[in-house]
This record gives structure tokens, C-alpha cells and sequence, in this order.
């Protein structure tokens, strides 16, 4: 891969005693399609929120590790720092499109403001106009005029994508761009996406619980539970061969191989509290492989071992070449 766009390096995050995040190495290169996926309260959005330098707006720190952005150490940028890179540099899609845009406001109205600030040398009326075009809304006019509530789940999620490109972003981060959608609105809205990157050349990072998602749309995965990258590798290696217990878990509980009458694995027991991490893997206590070692000693993904070319996994129990389960 060449040099990365976007890169978290050992990230760890602090709220007070809590450590939600512990260890988040992510890499995105130009033009790469990356998936994060885990568990609800794994730390896949506030590794979002990191790498838009959020940290401090949701109460907490960056007490270690480093952001880079374009090669450079962005980490310590501060606000206004942040504000040249956050929408103009790096795009972001938040969840829940109905609570991202402001209810009292018309669609055009926030699309104007959103260009005044991130493309001052437009025409906001025009930009606005464009960009409705690009994430293919019918009747952009009609949508300008219009409040969020008037828009159907699938046209307010375009609007939110739109909003994103205002400041034509080099990466562009989605945060459950399709949960909560029906099937075919999130085919349209993946669609959109591969055709955003291919006419924009941008990066998109997908964060999502969705593996059918990944393997549609993605070209490299990041498996995460507990603050951390349990396995990183191209999706085809990880979804066939995954090779930690936890991908293997989730990869079995995957609804598309749900047959009738037959009940999906069930992953037993809870993830780790942030504020009272068990010493060692944070899966361990769930694993049914666990070794002594993993319940004493912590193996990270960068010290890792690889399993297949360009994949790794924080596992003991992974050997190069095979996997000892």
C-alpha cells in the first residue's frame, strides 16, 4: 500500500478512569475502501472521533499514540488546528441522519452554510445545487426547499453524504451510514459510495455491524473489540480465514448463514467495562480458546503475528501459516 492518508498509531483515549480506547492502530491509503467492525461499544465511532480530532469535545483525551494525517503528526492540532482539516480534509457521516440535521432548518439553507464556511470560493446556491446532483437526489430544487422530516430516511442520508463533500474531502468517514435503512435504499447508498470513490479518488472509512456490507463494499477490514484491533487484513483473507476467536465468533453469528429452525452462535458473556479492563486480551474472558497467557499477557496488533500476507491478529494462539484453534 503507498504511503497512508490517514493513520492512528497506538491510540489510547481516557474519560476520567475509563480507557474505552487502549490501543488503535488504523491505516487508510489514497483511494482505499476500509471497514471497522465489532460489537456495539467496541470503540469503533470514538476511533472515528479521534481521528477528527474530537476527543476533547466528548470529555475526554488522547493519552497516547499519535493521529497523522498526510504523514504529519496531527495529534496535538488543537481546535482550530482541527477546523482546517475537519470537513475540508477529512468528511464525516455521522448515525442517525434525523438527529445530525438541524429539524428548523431547510436542507438548502444548511447546505449554503456548510459551503460558506468549507468552499468559500463557490457560489453556495450553485454548490448546494452540485451536490445534490452528485449523491443523485431528484429534484435538487425541490430538496433545497425542503426540512429533514419531509425527507424519507434514504434522501436525508444523502443530504447527510452531500454535507460531507462539501469541503471535498481526501478521506471521508461513515459512521453507520446505512443502519436503519431497508435493503434496497442501502444498496442505493453503497452504490453511491463505490461511485463517490472512483470519480473522487477519496478514501472512505465504513463503520458498520453489517459483514454482508464489508464484504460488498470493502477491500481491507479492521476487526475490533475492547478499545482495540483484534485482526486487520484484506476482507476476502479475514471473512474466509479469520484467524482470532473473536472474528471467528463473529463471522458464525453473521445472519446470512442463518438456517431455519438452527439457532446463530451466540457470543457468551459481555464486553469489557472500560473502567475495570480485565489484564490481558480483553476477549479472553469470553474466548473458549483462551490460553493461560491471555488472561496475563496482552499481544497487540502491531506486535502481532501474520497469519497470510497483509494480515495480522492479536492472538497467541495464531502461528505463522496456521491458526491453533
Amino acid at each position: 500500500m503507498s504511503a497512508p492518508l490517514l493513520e492512528l498509531e497506538h491510540v489510547a483515549v481516557a474519560f476520567g478512569a475509563a480507557r474505552p480506547l487502549v490501543d488503535v492502530n488504523l491505516e487508510v491509503g489514497p483511494g482505499e475502501l476500509v471497514a471497522i467492525v465489532g460489537e456495539t461499544g467496541s470503540g469503533k465511532s470514538l476511533s472515528c472521533r479521534v481521528a477528527l480530532g474530537m476527543t476533547e469535545r466528548l470529555g475526554g483525551r488522547v493519552v497516547s499514540g499519535r493521529v497523522r494525517f498526510r504523514g504529519d503528526d496531527v495529534t496535538a492540532l488543537g481546535e482550530r488546528g482541527w477546523r482546517r482539516l475537519r470537513g475540508r480534509e477529512i468528511g464525516f457521516v455521522p448515525q442517525a441522519s434525523i438527529a445530525s440535521l438541524y429539524p428548523l432548518g431547510r436542507v438548502g439553507g444548511q447546505l449554503k452554510a456548510a459551503a460558506r464556511m468549507l468552499d468559500p470560493e463557490s457560489d453556495p446556491e450553485e454548490r448546494a445545487l452540485e451536490l445534490l446532483r452528485q449523491v443523485h437526489l431528484p429534484d435538487p430544487t425541490r430538496v433545497m426547499e425542503a426540512y429533514p422530516h419531509e425527507l424519507s430516511g434514504g434522501m436525508r442520508q444523502r443530504v447527510m453524504i452531500a454535507l460531507a463533500l462539501v469541503g471535498r474531502p481526501a478521506v471521508l468517514i461513515a459512521d453507520e451510514a446505512t443502519t436503519a435503512l431497508d435493503v434496497t435504499v442501502q444498496g442505493a447508498i453503497l452504490e453511491l459510495l463505490r461511485e463517490l470513490r472512483a470519480s473522487t479518488g477519496m478514501s472512505i472509512v465504513f463503520v458498520t455491524h453489517d459483514l454482508g456490507v464489508v464484504q460488498e463494499l470493502c477491500s481491507r477490514v479492521y476487526v475490533m473489540y475492547g478499545g482495540e484491533m483484534m485482526e486487520v487484513g484484506r476482507v476476502a483473507d479475514v471473512m474466509s480465514a479469520p484467524s482470532h476467536p473473536y472474528t471467528r465468533a463473529l463471522v458464525s453469528a453473521d445472519v446470512r448463514h442463518a438456517e431455519v429452525g438452527v439457532p446463530l452462535p451466540v457470543i457468551q458473556g459481555m464486553p469489557p467495562d472500560p473502567a475495570h479492563r480485565p489484564p490481558g486480551c480483553p476477549f479472553a474472558p469470553r474466548c473458549a480458546h483462551a490460553l493461560t497467557e491471555c488472561s496475563t499477557r496482552e499481544v497487540v496488533l502491531g506486535a502481532g503475528v501474520r497469519t497470510v500476507v497483509g494480515q495480522e491478529t492479536a492472538c497467541w494462539r495464531a502461528r505463522e501459516g496456521e491458526v491453533l484453534l
